[in-house]
């Protein structure tokens, strides 16, 4: 069954469902291959675990311009396939996988020389200062294969083939997770690299998986990869006039991570604080995992419905997705309210950490609900193109909530690390709220691609 008929003969129940729990793998899969990074460090100390986490922060900035021409290429790739325009849809891939592995190489380099003056701006420990820098510069080469992968899946979503997408974070997700494992402890043929073992195995994963789904996109795409060069900067335009904006509010969002980070060290335990920031993200991530799927399924059938002209379909999957999404992050909730201690205790024994965590867990389970139903509906808004709103948003939420709670609650009221979970809480809500408000007035029905 072809794009067009996805999008007006199935039930629209049936169309989310068969869209997302692909996803659902591969994102669970994706978030995994990072909660085991920061998990297997943990045996290395924890000192090695604020490393990981403070060096995947910095990496995620570099990723973030690569994850825009991914929110650039589903929204015109869906658009085009709804439309049941097959060769526009194969160029726009095509186009956006060339230009993206030409940015990794350039941001791999940039990495590399930046590592050295980046890690001391957010740590005053010296032992995570070296092994963040020993672990930025061996990581960097993993900017080449994601950029691939991200372009790649990207695609497979915009043609409502998520499978593919599945199939490939899977294999990236199993080479990682032995090599983290190996190399941590030592096994058999593997000495113990310790730390620069977990980015190494990081890079064989991502270079198996997105040689895979290169495969997969050549035969998904006839004669695709010959229209990757010459590079048409025309088509690199397209893509990046929708995916800029959601570049810059990575760019933002990761910058008031890194502000969190600031005014965490600043505390009485920093490391503490910082290693809990570290594993609370990758638990947030965790439990986020069916929202992520969520959010991505419906971005591409909204694409798709707008490309087909089914406009009331496309506002509808948006509602009934965040309405499905609300319910599951609410048993989600319960459970990561109830289990905090448990929970924790899984990525740390530090008696401090293991506090902070808990804390965490219980405010971010209070919000978890809204803040499903505003990813759901930002996915949404990316899928139809309209990315500079959402920008703007989460500008307005990240900087001037988020932060200034988190100095007033941090260093003026000395509430600890309680205040800046307490700011990230509320900022989420906020933005949850606002979100909504911009889909409901249905103005991206109209954004043009």
């Amino acid at each position: 069954m072809n794009a067009q008929s996805l999008v007006a003969q199935r039930k629209l129940s049936t169309t989310i469902w068969t869209q997302s729990w692909p996803l659902l793998i591969a994102t669970a899969a994706t978030t995994l291959i990072a909660t085991v990074d920061v998990q297997s460090a943990g045996y290395l100390g924890v000192s090695a675990q604020a490393a990981v986490g403070l060096s995947e922060q910095i990496l995620f900035v570099f990723n973030i311009f690569v994850i825009s021409m991914g929110v650039g290429t589903s929204a015109i790739v869906a658009r085009s396939w709804g439309g049941n325009e097959r060769d526009a849809a194969s160029q726009c891939a095509a186009q956006s996988l060339s230009f993206s592995i030409m940015l990794g190489i350039t941001l791999a380099l940039l990495l590399v020389l930046c590592a050295e003056w980046l890690v001391p701006l957010f740590t005053r420990d010296a032992s995570v200062a070296v092994q963040s820098k020993s672990y930025l510069k061996i990581y960097a080469l993993y900017m080449v294969p994601f950029s691939a992968l991200t372009i790649s899946n990207a695609t497979f979503r915009g043609i409502g083939l998520p499978k593919l997408a599945a199939v490939t974070v899977v294999l990236e997700l199993i080479i990682n997770i032995i090599g983290d494992y190996a190399s941590v402890g030592g096994f058999w043929l593997v000495p113990k690299f310790g730390i620069q073992g977990i980015a190494g195995a990081s890079i064989v994963g991502a270079g198996a998986a997105a040689t895979l789904a290169a495969l997969l996109l050549g035969r998904n795409f006839d004669r695709s990869t010959f229209r990757m060069l010459p590079v048409s900067m025309r088509e690199i335009r397209r893509i990046a006039h929708i995916g800029w904006p959601a570049a810059v509010h990575g760019i933002h969002f990761a910058c008031s991570m890194f502000a969190i980070f600031v005014i965490l060290r600043q505390l009485d335990r920093p490391t503490a604080a910082l290693a809990t920031c570290t594993i609370a993200m990758r638990i947030n991530g965790l439990l986020f995992v069916p929202i992520m799927a969520l959010q991505l399924a419906v971005g591409s059938i909204v694409g798709q419905c707008l490309g087909a002209r089914e406009f009331e379909r496309a506002y509808r999957a948006g509602w009934n997705t965040a309405q499905v999404a609300a319910i599951v992050a609410m048993a989600i909730a319960f459970c990561e309210f109830a289990f905090a201690q448990q929970i924790a205790h899984v990525f740390t024994s530090d008696a401090d950490t293991l506090a902070f965590c808990v804390n965490f867990l219980h405010i971010d389970a209070l919000v978890r609900p809204f803040m499903a139903a505003g990813q759901i509906l930002q996915g949404c808004l990316q899928g139809a193109g309209d990315t500079r709103g959402p920008m703007l948003i989460l500008w307005f939420t990240n900087w001037v909530v988020r932060i200034s709670l988190a100095w007033l609650m941090c260093l003026v009221m000395h509430a600890g690390p309680m205040g800046a979970w307490l700011s990230m809480a509320a900022s989420a809500a906020i933005a949850s709220a606002m979100i909504a408000a911009r889909f409901a007035a249905k103005g991206w029905m109209n954004q043009k691609v």
